[in-house]
C-alpha cells in the first residue's frame, strides 16, 4: 500500500497540481501535443482561479517545496516557470511570452479527499480556459476525475 500522506504535505499538494495542469492543458487533446514550450504558473495560489465567483478570495504563496516539484514531474511536458507577478508574462499583444501558457490555480485544501480545485489558463485574448476539476487520490495517485459547475471558455 502507497504512502499516506500527511497534511501540508508538499508531495499530495504536488501531486494534486501535476493532475489538474494536466488535466488543464493536455485533457481530452489525442491528436497532437497541446503542450506549449513554456508553462507560467502564478506562485500565488487565488481561490478566484476557477470559473465560479468566490464571495471571498483567499490568496496563498505555492512554496517552493510544492514548485519544485511541479517543475519536475512536468518537465518531460513543458518548461515550468513559477512567476511572483502574472502580468509581467503577458506581452503588448496579449500573448504570453515565449509562446508560452499562464496557469493560474486554487489552493489545495489541507485535508479530504475528493477536492474541487479551480483553474485556469491563458494563451491570449481568444485563448482562456476556467473549470473546476474534482481530483481523487485512488491506488496513491492523485488524479482528476471530473469537472464541476460551468466551464469558461473564450
Amino acid at each position: 500500500m502507497g504512502r499516506r500522506l500527511v497534511e501540508g504535505d508538499p508531495d499530495r499538494s504536488a501531486a494534486i497540481y501535476v493532475a489538474v495542469i494536466s488535466a488543464l492543458i493536455a485533457g481530452g487533446y489525442a491528436n497532437h501535443d497541446p503542450w506549449q514550450p513554456v508553462t507560467y504558473i502564478d506562485a500565488t495560489a487565488r481561490s478566484s482561479a476557477g470559473p465560479v465567483a468566490v464571495s471571498q478570495v483567499v490568496s496563498l504563496p505555492i512554496p517552493i517545496e510544492v514548485q519544485d516539484r511541479v517543475r519536475a514531474a512536468l518537465a518531460a511536458h513543458t518548461e515550468v516557470r513559477f512567476v511572483e507577478d502574472p502580468q509581467s508574462v503577458i506581452q503588448p499583444d496579449s500573448r504570453v511570452r515565449d509562446h508560452g501558457v499562464l496557469v493560474t490555480l486554487a489552493p489545495v485544501p489541507p485535508t479530504g479527499q475528493p477536492l474541487e480545485i479551480g483553474a485556469r489558463s491563458y494563451l491570449g485574448n481568444l485563448g482562456r480556459k476556467s473549470v473546476t476539476f474534482i481530483v481523487d487520490e485512488t491506488d496513491a495517485q492523485w488524479q482528476v476525475t471530473g469537472t464541476t459547475g460551468v466551464w469558461g471558455v473564450s
